[in-house]
């Protein structure tokens, strides 16, 4: 399983590593789709 997370509001400048754009996390969602991985919440487990 892998979780990814971006940061929304507060300072820009102030951002750990492990945050990502919203651009880029659609663009790695989409690549994932197109190669049969689907995204899941709590619910599906």
């Amino acid at each position: 399983m892998v979780l990814e997370y971006h940061r929304v509001g507060g300072d820009p400048d102030f951002a750990p590593e492990w945050t990502i754009s919203a651009r880029a996390f659609r663009r790695e969602l989409e690549y994932l789709r197109s190669h049969d991985y689907h995204p899941v919440n709590a619910r599906d487990f």
